[in-house]
């Protein structure tokens, strides 16, 4: 007997150790394991991993939730605004040349006649749509051409409208640098542009891949849900809106049905026979009608619970997980107001972090507007050739930055560029598009402006802008008889 209990202890001792986990990896995350899908990644090569099937179906899905969903919707402009637009500084030796190519460009490219071969958008208009259509698509072309005046102009063509070449709408070399896409016109033909003349506008770049992704692809799932969800709770409250009541009965409730006749003269087993309701009584003087309802009814209005506040916290869930989807907080997003100041702080902070990276994919973009419109400048007689070999040198200023305390960081930046420890220029075009100079030559000019004006109606410079800082103050007005009451107190010091 104990010979039985001592095997069978042995056998399960080995049971459970046949049935513990096995490392047959290096790695315990390369073991096969069914929870994982079979056919992900197989060629581990981003060029092959996604085809233009893929592409294409990501783009209808982003679409729809982007013209459907507030959420979505709501994201993605907020990243456009975050993102903002820059200017240019020319930072060239050639100190004057600098000051015209700035005014030059800035001409140039407010006309969106002049700027966009559709002649939809300007410069700075330009640079919105290209953030949504590169969060949306996930990547927007645009293509250097020139206007009819010989100056510079400027094609933009969405994610869709590339396709062909060999791989998803793009010829490369064997380095996978792009040599051409091909692009579909809006005639139906496509053509092959050289890449020499284009830039791909997208985030997220990889040496290894010729195409950008949406950045809501790891939201799209997310956000349908979200739409299904919202959707299905608002048909559950309109239906029950459209039943405005039903009649109820209590469970002791002997009275005859509604509609039914039960008396001596009715036999048993007999069909019910219908009875007519009630008729409405017309109270006199108000011009309401009441309908007696049989014993034991009632009538209850139809209420619906939906959305729960359990439903509604998940929603909430949903919403925020599509921002960090994307980098950003879910909070500060859709919930900035319920945030305290440290928290904003903090997120501020480190939103500076996440937009730097995508203000740098930008100046790409930027260096190749500004070095075509200065070159077909020069090229066409508009602006004189720069004395620099290095022309084509310049920054790219970003907007201001956000602050929950204008003041006080106002106040920092001028101590800062007081001390030469901050660029005034860069301060002023991120706050009015303008450098230190054209704002003292602005203001030079409205002084000089105003005592025109002045002189012109026989006025002081101070009359006419009282207040200004450096105006002369003005000059009192003779007094005639001094203070009664004044001169006694003289008078009595004096004794």
């Amino acid at each position: 007997m104990a010979r039985k209990k001592r095997y069978k202890a042995k056998a399960q001792r080995q049971a459970v150790q046949v049935a513990a986990p096995q490392m047959n990896w290096g790695l315990d995350a390369a073991r096969y394991d069914e929870a994982w899908p079979v056919n992900y990644w197989q060629t581990l090569r981003p060029n092959d991993e996604v085809n233009m099937g893929d592409l294409r179906t990501i783009w209808q899905r982003a679409r729809m939730l982007f013209h459907n969903n507030d959420s979505v919707r709501s994201l993605v402009l907020n990243m456009v605004q975050l993102t903002g637009v820059q200017n240019p500084l020319p930072i060239t030796e050639d100190e004057e040349w600098n000051q015209l190519a700035l005014d030059y460009f800035l001409t140039r490219t407010r006309e969106a006649d002049l700027f966009d071969a559709a002649g939809a958008v300007n410069f700075w208009q330009a640079q919105a749509y290209a953030e949504q259509r590169a969060i949306v698509d996930g990547d927007v072309l645009m293509v250097a051409t020139y206007a009819p005046d010989g100056g510079a102009a400027f094609a933009f063509v969405e994610a869709p409208r590339i396709a062909g070449g060999s791989v998803n709408g793009v010829d490369v070399d064997p380095f996978g640098r792009a040599v051409a896409y091909h692009v579909m016109g809006e005639d139906g033909v496509e053509r092959a542009l050289p890449a020499a003349g284009c830039v791909l506008y997208r985030h997220h770049v990889s040496p290894s891949s010729v195409r950008g992704h949406s950045e809501l692809v790891s939201t799209l799932r997310t956000g349908n849900d979200l739409r299904e969800i919202l959707g299905y709770n608002k048909r559950a409250v309109k239906l029950s809106s459209s039943f405005g009541l039903v009649m109820t009965k209590s469970k002791d409730d002997t009275a005859p049905q509604f509609g039914s006749a039960v008396g001596p003269g009715a036999r048993k087993g007999a069909a019910p026979a219908a009875a007519e309701p009630a008729a409405p009584r017309t109270l006199t003087g108000t011009g309401l009608e009441i309908t007696a309802l049989p014993p034991g009814r009632e009538l209850k209005t139809i209420t619906d619970g939906r959305p729960s506040p359990q439903v509604m916290e998940f929603v909430k869930y949903l919403t925020e997980s599509s921002g960090g989807s994307v980098g950003l907080s879910g909070a500060t997003v859709f919930n900035s107001a319920k945030l305290g100041s440290a928290a904003v702080r903090f997120e501020l902070d480190k939103f500076k972090l996440w937009v730097q990276p995508r203000l740098q994919d930008r100046e790409r973009l930027l260096d190749r507007i500004w070095r075509h419109t200065i070159a077909c400048g020069i090229a066409a007689g508009h602006l004189r050739p720069c004395k620099d070999a290095r022309w084509h040198r310049v920054r790219w200023i970003p907007g201001r930055d956000l602050t929950i305390d204008r003041g006080r960081e106002a106040a920092s930046t001028i101590n800062l560029i007081r001390e030469n420890l901050a660029d005034q220029d860069a301060w002023c075009l991120s706050t009015s598009g303008r450098t230190y100079k054209q704002l003292v030559r602005r203001k030079a000019e409205n002084i000089a402006y105003t005592k025109a004006v002045a002189a012109e109606f026989g006025l002081s410079y101070a009359e006419l802008h009282e207040g200004v800082v450096g105006a002369a103050p003005a000059e009192p007005a003779p007094q005639e008889n001094e203070d009664i009451l004044t001169q006694e107190n003289q008078h009595n010091e004096q004794e």
